[in-house]
């Protein structure tokens, strides 16, 4: 599950809640796999909210994440 993970995420996916839309399993074991991967370093926890990217067009909540708190993560550089 891990690597199906990064694959969502370099698709551009940074919530759990999308990765599991996208891999099809349910949200709480895409969020408990992150956290293990952001404790081994391989992601990096973003915050609450989205900052504006060249992905955001991929983003559902595109136009509405000011108003919406949400954890986001990135893939570390490099992977």
């Amino acid at each position: 599950m891990f690597r199906e993970i990064v694959e969502a995420m370099k698709r551009g996916h940074t919530t759990p809640a999308s990765i599991a839309r996208e891999i099809g399993v349910d949200p709480e074991m895409v969020r408990d796999a992150i956290l293990i991967m952001v404790r081994e370093g391989i992601i990096i926890e973003e915050g609450e909210g989205c900052e504006k990217s060249e992905k955001c067009f991929l983003c559902p909540l595109a136009g509405s994440c000011k108003e919406i708190t949400m954890k986001s993560f990135r893939l570390k550089r490099g992977d």
